[in-house]
């Protein structure tokens, strides 16, 4: 019986390290603490959506309140203009930001999480992960508590929180996939 539990304690921690032995799951909460990313939607806009339930109308409405809303969709030309003026703000994030709306404005982008129907959490999730997993080594923090959360965007697929719910089988979450990363 000993043995049956070490083989099984030795099979989850090489299952859930990524190369360099990171702990990969969910991601750090320090991790945009430590990533100097300036914010992109505005405190306003996230005030006025907090008490939207669901997180799909939550996200739309930031989009509606960000003017990144076009009838019942999202207007990517509004968003991919708000991106260039944010890269003019923040000169440091524009390769990143050149990335972001190749991998999450093009005409499809498959569903990242676990709603299957959620174009604004698509695009929001892909963003987010491109700003981690592009970001230069300038935008870390090289504060010591920070080190985890620099590995993890290295080495770690970044997936929605909702992934890790008990009711959701591991692996079936569309955006926990190793993309590639900027070396």
């Amino acid at each position: 019986m000993y043995k049956v539990v070490i083989l099984i304690a030795i099979c989850f921690a090489a299952c859930h390290a990524a190369p360099g032995g990171v702990f990969c799951g969910e991601t750090p909460k320090n991790l945009f603490r430590c990533l100097t990313a300036p914010l992109l939607v505005s405190d306003e806009a996230t005030t006025k959506c907090r008490s939207t339930s669901g997180q799909c109308e939550r996200i739309n409405c930031l989009f509606r309140e960000s003017k990144w809303w076009s009838g019942d969709a999202v207007d990517k030309v509004k968003f991919a203009t708000f991106l260039n003026e944010y890269g003019k703000k923040n000169p440091q994030w524009v390769p990143t930001i050149e990335h972001a709306k190749t991998a999450c404005l093009g005409e499809t982008l498959k569903p990242q999480g676990t709603d299957l129907n959620c174009p604004t959490f698509d695009i929001t999730h892909c963003v987010y992960v491109s700003f981690i997993r592009f970001a230069s080594a300038s935008s870390w923090s090289t504060a010591d508590d920070c080190s985890n959360a620099r590995e993890f965007a290295r080495s770690c697929p970044v997936c929605p929180t909702d992934c890790y719910a008990t009711a959701i089988p591991i692996g079936s979450c569309n955006a926990c996939y190793y993309g590639p990363t900027s070396s």
